[in-house]
């Protein structure tokens, strides 16, 4: 279905695509072909900077730009498209859904005027329309299921099993995308993939409210979509977080988070002693541990 709305789209000479990367890594791979071999791509990490990048695309070119994006990650987009919505911008929403039991985009009716969603694969009774309002000057949405690839999860198994008796028992343990189950013992909370913006925002404001210490477990790249949240008056020792970083990546953010008054610790493998003393410490610290892959 994807490539047959983006057919639309090329047929009226449409080419500007922005997207994510989490997208391109959720469709199939023959429409991720499809957009690579006949439009001129732009991904970002961020789906909020991607939004706001459409915007200032079509005001730079005058021309319109297509936003791909999962359904689920709609609400992260509101502030860019509103102001989309105040300078008249043409960017063409595909929101893809894998189905609409839970789908609410009423509230984007504010700044998308013209939303239509697609219930079946006869894109014929729905072409004029998408002519229609393609070239608008306006924000327009289509919502269409997909089937998508889900995010693989994490497995903090060895993390989870390195932390003593008395972190586990007592402390309530944040874990982005975990592989496994809370048990009697263990407080841990999921966090699922539809929650990834302002992971580290909910985190802050968690233990702003809290008196002890709460650790929060979580892949690297995620660090880039919440970081400026580390430059706050709120940050005390009760931070405690650990990041799985893997080898290749070398964005290199660490210095940001030690200029805000964060302790960095390091290790390639596993070490109980480092461990408790990034735990122990008073002062908000960060464990990054380092895998091969």
């Amino acid at each position: 279905m994807l490539r047959k709305i983006l057919n639309l789209f090329l047929e009226k000479e449409i080419k500007d695509i922005v997207c994510t990367e989490d997208i391109l890594d959720s469709i199939d791979i023959l429409d991720k072909e499809y957009i690579k071999e006949n439009f001129d791509m732009q991904s970002f990490n961020d789906l909020r900077s991607a939004t706001f990048f459409s915007n200032g695309e079509v005001n730079s070119n005058n021309k319109p730009v297509i936003l791909i994006l999962k359904g689920e990650f709609l609400p992260n987009i509101y502030t860019g498209i509103t102001e989309a919505w105040f300078q008249r911008s043409n960017i063409n929403i595909i929101a893809i859904f894998e189905n609409y039991d839970n789908m609410k985009v009423e509230y984007l009716k504010r700044c998308i005027p013209d939303i239509l969603t697609i219930y079946d694969d006869n894109i014929e009774k729905y072409k004029n329309i998408i002519y229609k309002f393609m070239n608008k000057d306006m924000p327009f949405m289509i919502n269409i299921k997909c089937m998508l690839k889900l995010e693989e999860k994490n497995n903090y198994t060895n993390i989870i099993n390195a932390l003593n008796d008395d972190i586990k028992g007592k402390n309530d343990i944040f874990a982005y995308n975990i592989n496994i189950e809370s048990d009697n013992n263990i407080n841990i909370i999921n966090i699922e993939p539809k929650y990834k913006y302002g992971v580290l925002s909910k985190y802050m404001g968690y233990i702003t409210a809290k008196e002890k210490k709460s650790l929060l477990i979580l892949p690297y790249e995620l660090l880039k979509i919440d970081l400026n949240i580390f430059n706050n008056r709120y940050i005390n020792e009760k931070v405690k977080i650990i990041v799985n970083k893997e080898n290749n990546q070398v964005n290199n953010i660490e210095e940001w988070i030690k200029d805000n008054n964060i302790e960095i610790f390091q290790m390639k493998k596993l070490d109980k002693n480092i461990l408790k003393k990034f735990w122990d410490l008073d002062k908000a610290s960060m464990l990054i541990i380092e895998e091969e892959k």
